[in-house]
């Protein structure tokens, strides 16, 4: 592993690391360029796939710093049929089984686009959102306004 940081194990930080994957230096995902952006230079990470035997821990190598991961977010979950009708099963069947109601309290990190928590606002059932990526955050809070940007100072 060429990166320093890298070579400890991010959970119990053991050194002796197992590569399992290596793809190489890779743009980030969902990071497209725009027809104006194509003559710029683009940022490639090593995305290197490692596995610590000390603990067990499957994990990257290398840490994209969030602000750049996640600022700008092009996936919007609800554009997904079939993650609505899941994510509308799991709320009904997780309010049923703990007996969630309007004195309960659903938070979900990385919310996305309230996909998930509008089910349980929906059922009176309190919610609270946390989502880095500011354009998703606001897509959530004009849409369903549940979800919290996070913020990364």
């Amino acid at each position: 592993m060429s990166n320093p940081q890298s070579s400890r194990c991010r959970s119990c930080g053991a050194t002796e690391l197992r590569a399992i994957l290596d793809l190489g230096c890779t743009p980030l995902a969902n990071a497209l360029l725009t027809a104006q952006q194509v003559i710029e230079p683009e940022e490639f990470y090593p995305l290197e796939l490692v596995f610590c035997p000390a603990c067990t821990l499957v994990q990257i190598t290398e840490t994209v710093p969030p602000e750049q991961l996640f600022r700008k977010y092009f996936y919007l979950s609800s554009f997904s049929d079939t993650l609505l009708r899941h994510a509308e099963e799991i709320a009904g069947q997780l309010s049923s089984s703990r007996s969630l109601d309007n004195n309960s309290l659903v938070i979900e990190i990385a919310s996305n686009d309230g996909y998930l928590l509008q089910y349980y606002k929906r059922a009176s059932i309190p919610v609270l959102g946390i989502e880095p990526a500011t354009n998703i955050a606001r897509v959530a809070e004009d849409e369903r306004p549940a979800v919290q940007p996070a913020g990364f100072e």
